[in-house]
């Protein structure tokens, strides 16, 4: 993690606002700085590697709630994964995918009548 105290620069400027005899500005000046120094956040490859759990915290925006910052569980996405549902339309043939709408390179799944005669096998139109 980061180091928040820079001694030798940090040392001075403090102690240069401590010794000034305006009160205001010492206060103005401490707020300023202390802000800056604890909204600086290390490099993300300075924090250890871990295996998450269900309960551990990850950070994300909520963009229906004007991109606020949110914290979200493990779980709660793992929750969100399994829940989306694809479906994908059924043809018979390649051919039939294309008169059905499908672009080269959109996903279909095989019904019964399929030459490989099995259903819900994936399959990319060419």
């Amino acid at each position: 993690m980061a180091e928040i105290w820079e001694y030798s620069a940090d040392t001075q400027l403090l102690t240069t606002v401590l010794n000034s005899s305006k009160a205001v500005w010492k206060t103005i000046t401490l707020i300023y700085y202390l802000c800056n120094k604890l909204i600086t956040m290390a490099k993300i490859g300075t924090y250890a590697a871990a295996t998450p759990t269900l309960t551990d915290l990850l950070l994300g925006t909520d963009v229906g709630s004007a991109d606020a910052t949110k914290n979200f569980t493990v779980q709660t996405i793992l929750a969100l994964a399994s829940s989306a549902v694809i479906t994908l339309p059924a043809y018979v043939s390649d051919a039939a995918a294309g008169v059905g709408g499908l672009a080269t390179g959109q996903l279909w799944q095989t019904t019964a009548g399929h030459s490989l005669g099995v259903a819900g096998i994936v399959m990319v139109k060419q």
